[in-house]
């Protein structure tokens, strides 16, 4: 019977700007061999960063790789699309998070949307299946995503993920979130699903609370390589340990290795880490979705830029390679290239075109067109003859200065304001607006209002704030307009 799943000799580097694997660079993926069954569920074990999530997204075709490396019911992950826009390849694994522009990377999805809509959104899908999922992982569809936990989202997650009957499934850390009630039932109930109907899982995971008959393989990754691939009766027969204490004591023998080789290294004088090849190194500068800055680490990092023009400068400079006399470094069209910096990259007394040149000249200034000259085409224009009177109703009458301001506010807070604040306090017409208040006061107390704040209080009238300029006492203002009255 041919394997569902089927991984040969299995190698994978992270690629670099120009796409291809940095040169010298370590794989992070070496020679890893395994094939699964129909129906098998797999438990794929490994210390943080031993690449158990890159061989996942490899498997749901997330990566690119040798169409011969990894074979999903025989066709290629990464190459055939159908196996994942079908449903029968399913991958579930990390967060659940999008790239926001100018907000950043692998930002959590937290649109304020009800669970019901999400999981009803998606088409085509079982409806009896879609029940169930609901029902075993406890949703509540009335959930706001915005307002639910983690762990509420990471159930949407998961029916979501789950609508569509899989083939393979592939699961990375997915129950990280899960109360100890969900995790199981989800668990029994993909169990069930490859006994059923014969799914096969691989199940990445650093929780092994309730896993001890859960898996029927194992297979235990370090350091990006294969170190074995059992059954899960071999493993019982060789440790009579619970499944958590084996791959603890697994982990604990790889981690003292670790360390002997660290020790090593450092009585020999080098370092205890390898040293990471500079060419595994990305560099964007700027021009990446969410990103207005510049990530520069260098002039003597152009060459790692993701910036083609960036790394076409610097080759030219370090090559010397003859450049034309009339070449000019503002048909870069980038900044950066107009700087200060630019006369770095060439050499100070390189030839060019027989012609001994210092540096790049810069342009400080652009040049200024005083005036725009158009020629305009003259038509024929009609007079207008308006059909209907512009204005349909008449405006309302204006009110007058005498209108506008009915009578000051003398209380014990507005006197306050009037002594710190140089601020008068008028009862005004409802009507009124603060231009109209500004000029009643005016032309009434001949002083001139800086700022005018209203509201309306809750007996409906309208109170003005009135500030005055620098010039004018509040106290004097309102003493000569109460003489004037009372004369």
């Amino acid at each position: 019977m041919a394997p569902t799943v089927e991984i040969r000799n299995l190698t994978f580097t992270y690629p670099g700007i120009d796409g291809k694997p940095p040169p010298g660079a370590p794989p992070l993926i070496e020679d890893v061999c395994f094939s699964l069954q129909a129906g098998q569920r797999c438990l794929l074990v490994g210390s943080n960063g031993a690449g158990k999530t890159t061989i996942l997204k490899i498997l749901g075709g997330k990566h690119m790789v040798d169409p011969s490396m990894v074979r999903v019911f025989g066709r290629s992950a990464f190459h055939d699309t159908a196996l994942t826009s079908s449903g029968d390849l399913c991958y579930l694994g990390g967060e659940w998070r999008r790239d926001v522009a100018f907000a950043g990377y692998q930002v959590n999805i937290q649109m304020d949307i009800s669970a019901e809509k999400m999981i009803f959104g998606v088409t085509d899908v079982d409806p009896h299946r879609r029940d169930e999922l609901i029902k075993i992982l406890d949703i509540d569809l009335g959930w706001r995503m915005h307002k639910a936990s983690d762990g509420q989202r990471r159930r949407v997650q998961i029916c979501m993920g789950l609508l569509k009957t899989f083939k393979v499934l592939l699961l990375d850390e997915i129950t990280v979130d899960l109360d100890v009630l969900a995790r199981a039932n989800l668990l029994t109930y993909l169990k069930k699903e490859c006994v059923e109907r014969g799914a096969t899982i691989i199940y990445a995971t650093h929780i092994f609370d309730g896993l001890d008959d859960w898996p029927t393989d194992i297979v235990y990754i370090a350091h990006g390589k294969l170190q074995l691939v059992l059954p899960l009766e071999k493993v019982k027969e060789t440790s009579q340990l619970s499944l958590m204490r084996t791959v603890e004591s697994w982990l604990r023998k790889e981690r003292d290795e670790d360390r002997r080789k660290r020790k090593e290294r450092k009585e020999k004088g080098l370092p205890a880490f390898d040293k990471v090849i500079e060419g595994s190194r990305v560099i964007n500068n700027g021009w990446a979705a969410g990103r207005l800055t510049s990530t520069i680490a260098g002039e003597e990092s152009f060459f790692l830029s993701s910036n083609s023009v960036l790394r076409s400068a610097f080759r030219r400079s370090s090559l010397e390679i003859a450049i034309p006399k009339n070449f000019s470094p503002d048909r870069f069209r980038h900044p950066p290239l107009c700087s200060s910096w630019l006369a770095h990259l060439v050499p100070s007394t390189m030839n060019l075109a027989g012609n001994v040149v210092k540096a790049w000249p810069v342009r400080t200034q652009s040049s200024i067109q005083p005036s725009v000259t158009s020629c305009q085409i003259s038509t024929l224009r009609h007079a207008r003859s308006a059909s209907q009177f512009r204005i349909s109703a008449h405006h309302a009458p204006r009110l007058g200065p005498h209108e506008v301001l009915k009578y000051p506010v003398l209380t014990e807070a507005t006197v306050r304001d009037v002594e710190r604040q140089n601020m008068l306090v008028i009862i005004v017409d409802v009507r009124a607006d603060k231009g109209e208040i500004k000029a009643a006061v005016q032309e009434i107390l001949g002083v001139k209002v800086k700022k005018v704040n209203t509201l309306i209080r809750s007996d409906g009238k309208k109170k003005a704030f009135v500030q005055l300029t620098q010039g004018y006492n509040t106290a004097d203002v309102l003493h000569r307009e109460n003489n004037s009255s009372s004369g």
